[in-house]
């Protein structure tokens, strides 16, 4: 994800778009999802409460209110779907002001926990989801469910990021797609570690986060950490 990154790993949560929705096994359920109002509607019609109470017509939003920051992001005509949803759903962002819901967090009563968007996730406007704003969204409904993620970093829009890991350690890869250097990159872990080697690149390691000084032009960097 390109928004300042985040990394998923099997076991931790998921994502399900579109068709992906209908291939989900029973474990996916138990570990949070992020899905869009595609997956969000055929997972209602499965039987599976989502928190979608109506899906209506489509439109194209311009800009997207975020209120826990009071803040505006434009997302450039993204198709969104009109929703509406049911008690128990806390809406996080509104399309267009404060008229049409964006997304929302729910948990239903087999303690299944959701974070939906009201837009198709394979054909949303760029900006849609690269923005800070949807990163920190994200996060925060990791966190807020008890998940950690492996590692995450916030600020570098096109930096992208591939984690493995394993009982003593995790190695992590970074790709800088921008024709702008990134300085003093921060990644922060989900456990302190206590050996840091970097590779194509210069670093330093502080309890949970590893500090990267730079990762040059369409250049790509990785490190591990050892417990």
């Amino acid at each position: 994800m390109g928004f300042g990154v985040v990394s998923l790993t099997m076991g931790n949560l998921g994502i399900a778009f579109g068709e992906n929705a209908k291939y989900l096994g029973g474990g996916a359920l138990a570990n949070g999802l992020i899905l869009d109002v595609s997956a969000a509607k055929i997972l209602e019609k499965a039987g599976i409460d989502v928190g979608l109470a109506e899906a209506g017509a489509v439109y194209s939003a311009a800009r997207e209110y975020f209120p826990d920051k009071n803040r505006y992001i434009s997302v450039s005509g993204c198709p969104a779907t009109e929703i509406t949803v049911k008690s128990g759903a806390k809406v996080l962002s509104f399309f267009d002001g404060e008229e049409k819901i964006a997304a929302y967090s729910y948990e239903n009563a087999d303690g299944q926990k959701f974070l939906v968007f009201a837009f198709e996730g394979y054909s949303m406007s760029e900006h849609a989801f690269k923005q800070y704003a949807r990163g920190e969204m994200i996060r925060q409904w990791i966190a807020a469910i008890g998940k950690k993620l492996p590692a995450s970093m916030h600020g570098n829009p096109d930096c992208y990021m591939l984690c493995k890991e394993n009982e003593s350690g995790k190695a992590v890869w970074i790709g800088n797609f921008f024709s702008d250097e990134c300085m003093h990159t921060t990644v922060t872990l989900d456990r302190e570690y206590s050996k840091l080697e970097c590779i194509n690149c210069t670093g330093k390691l502080i309890g949970n986060t590893v500090e990267i000084d730079c990762i040059a032009p369409y250049a790509s960097i990785g490190f591990e950490v050892t417990i």
